[in-house]
């Protein structure tokens, strides 16, 4: 056996294994995080896991059919009112710390309950066809944030959230290409994450989905890697541009050796094939540290920046000078000094 079959073996077992301990500790420590208020930026270290979760499994809205049948109509409504809403959580480059991207993630401003997290909402959008309709419009609102950027020389990149209904539609690609064209955009302008579970669903559909972006010319994240026991078998056989280290790994690194022995194994495994590596839910400096030492290209947490409105966003961009040696700081502090 080859190094790198022995390497690939060792972490197919090993990810199985800490998958489930990271889960469980992931959870609980949730239960004490300081990001308690949900009425603001829920989870948003881990609004990329609770993102990334893809609308998971535990919604709080009672599933009956009136209730889903409400939804479905509030949600049109919502199209067709302006209601939803983008927020970006901006990634940096782990060593200079300059921003590199965002990740679009979706609100949606009831008129009555509030505002809205995709777990509330997207099983209705799921059960009665709306989510296609929903992530256009994630895609040109994404795209015209984008078009406002460049037009302010500030080339940007940003990612997008996608479950197994999207990947399920063989037009999805062709309709980002044609909005990144009508917005005089590059194609490497957006890029969409996909999870592992949401792959599981049916290879072959996700495979044929991922050569479709590879051909336009699109970047495809992997999010939330490492909590399947499949990830490192599947890894080599996908034709994705970057991982996304689930927030997980991010809490235990720090404190736990086996979780940081862990993380440097799929990192270099990223890097021997080319790929770049996202750190999600970086929250403290010692876990930036640590992740930056183990070779992680790139971060995003609280640690960063919250998710901020598109106006916040961009002010944020525009207003934020190149950073020396000597005055790095994260863009949560830059934006407390340009944004009072």
């Amino acid at each position: 056996m080859t190094n790198y079959n022995m390497t690939m073996t060792l972490l197919f077992i090993l990810l199985g294994y800490v998958a489930i301990l990271l889960t469980f500790n992931f959870f609980n420590q949730l239960k004490h995080s300081r990001t308690n208020d949900k009425s603001t930026d829920t989870d948003a270290s881990t609004a990329s896991n609770s993102e990334n979760t893809r609308y998971a499994d535990s919604v709080e809205i009672t599933a009956d059919t009136d209730q889903l049948i409400d939804l479905q109509f509030d949600l049109q409504s919502a199209l067709a009112n302006d209601e939803l809403q983008l927020n970006y959580q901006i990634k940096v480059d782990s060593i200079t710390r300059e921003p590199v991207g965002a990740e679009a993630l979706l609100r949606w401003q009831h008129p009555i309950k509030g505002l809205l997290y995709p777990a509330d909402f997207m099983h209705a959008a799921d059960r009665f066809d709306l989510s296609y309709a929903i992530n256009k419009w994630v895609v040109e609102e994404s795209c015209r944030t984008l078009r406002q950027l460049s037009d302010m020389s500030l080339p940007f990149n940003i990612s997008i959230n996608l479950s197994h209904h999207q990947i399920a539609n063989a037009n999805f690609v062709y309709d980002v290409s044609r909005q990144l064209k009508r917005f005089d955009l590059a194609n490497t302008s957006l890029s969409f994450d996909l999870t592992e579970v949401d792959a599981q669903k049916d290879q072959t559909q996700f495979k044929n989905q991922l050569k479709r972006f590879k051909d336009a010319g699109i970047s495809v994240a992997i999010d939330s890697f490492g909590m399947h026991s499949s990830s490192t078998t599947n890894l080599e056989n996908w034709p994705v541009n970057e991982l996304k280290l689930a927030p997980a790994f991010t809490l235990d690194v720090a404190n736990s050796h086996e979780t940081r022995d862990i993380v440097q194994s799929v990192i270099e495994l990223a890097h021997r094939l080319e790929l770049n590596v996202v750190a999600e839910g970086v929250e403290t400096e010692s876990q930036r540290e640590v992740l930056a030492e183990l070779g992680c290209d790139q971060m995003q947490g609280f640690l960063i920046t919250r998710p901020l409105p598109e106006d916040r966003f961009i002010h944020l961009l525009k207003n934020i000078n190149p950073l020396t040696a000597e005055t790095r700081q994260y863009p949560s502090k830059r934006y407390e000094q340009v944004y009072q």
